[in-house]
């Protein structure tokens, strides 16, 4: 466990505050799953600059592989009277099969072009077993053996984790089911997750029985960031960075800018603010509706606060999530 010792001077002793840690974990982001691979998810591509956004939010992030040897046995090419969809029976087991897909180094096993690998703290590769399958990050589908990636979190005194990646209703849906038992608190990022619906609704019946199991469900509604010399508990938090970006189709010239329009959605309101000259004038524009700060992130902020009264060694950083006041 990760603790925090400050000396208070005029209590006399040392105070210690436990801190902490949150993981990212990125399913299966890898090129077989992308448009074009040999098991391609629908707008599988659209997860990995969801992943480079949220990465520098998180102190740990881990990847998932998945990183089969030639002839596995969940390949249909392995079963002739078979084709890929038809379940048969795998060493006791249920088992789809597959297209051939993320065979250990070849590229299709390889992670996504324009994933900040760089980023990726470890790597947990799953599936290695040629007779039986591993949609977990955690545990092959029998259960028989771990992939460690319990135990490198609990080396790293993790108690909760944030998930995303691919696909939805099978490799994200197995992996969070998975922590919830092992009792991390798990919160499923919806942007960040894309499924493979061999049925129309699978996507759907994953998330509810994710949802089902306690699984929190979180979704970027709108993101400002900015970094403080000092923290400020309730205070204004916006981003003027100059760069622009693209998001629902449109374009704004700073996040600040996104930031104020997305209060007035489908408005006239937010295509002027969206055009303002400067972030300046996109903030007082958007000041005629209000939004409030999301309860967990108030703790949140509220914590870091008390963890830097009572220690210069915090980095003095604070970041802020807003969510529209419906």
């Amino acid at each position: 466990m990760r603790w925090l010792f400050s000396a208070l001077d005029f209590a006399g002793y040392c105070h210690r505050i436990e801190v902490k840690m949150k993981a990212l974990l990125l399913i299966d982001i890898q090129n077989d799953f992308l448009p074009g691979g040999a098991l391609a998810v629908t707008n599988g591509d659209e997860v990995v600059s969801v992943a480079n956004r949220l990465i520098p939010e998180y102190e740990l992030v881990v990847a998932t592989q998945d990183w089969h040897p030639k002839g596995h046995g969940s390949f249909a090419s392995q079963h002739p009277d078979h084709n890929a969809g038809d379940t048969i029976d795998l060493e006791g087991l249920d088992q789809i099969l597959w297209p051939d897909h993320c065979v250990q180094a070849t590229v299709g096993a390889e992670f996504a072009p324009g994933l900040n690998t760089e980023s990726i703290h470890h790597v947990i590769q799953k599936g290695t077993d040629p007779n039986i399958d591993s949609y977990s990050g955690f545990f092959d589908n029998a259960k028989r053996k771990a992939t460690g990636l319990e135990t490198y979190l609990r080396k790293e005194d993790v108690d909760e984790v944030h998930v995303m990646g691919l696909a939805t209703d099978y490799c994200v849906k197995f992996t969070a089911l998975d922590a919830v038992e092992l009792g991390f608190r798990v919160v499923l990022r919806l942007d960040g997750i894309r499924g493979v619906e061999l049925r129309i609704g699978d996507c759907a019946l994953a998330i509810e029985d994710m949802v089902t199991a306690g699984v929190e469900r979180r979704r970027e509604r709108m993101m400002a960031i900015k970094f403080y010399s000092k923290i400020k508990a309730y205070g204004e938090f916006s981003n003027f960075s100059e760069h622009a970006i693209e998001m629902h189709g449109r374009s704004y010239p700073t996040i600040e800018h996104y930031f104020q329009a997305m209060k007035f959605s489908g408005d006239e309101q937010a295509e002027k603010i969206r055009t303002a000259d400067n972030p300046m004038t996109a903030k007082r524009l958007g000041r005629t509706r209000k939004v409030k700060l999301r309860d967990d992130w108030k703790e949140t902020i509220a914590h870091k606060k008390d963890v830097l009264e009572l220690s210069h060694r915090f980095e003095r950083v604070c970041r802020a999530r807003w969510e529209l006041d419906q």
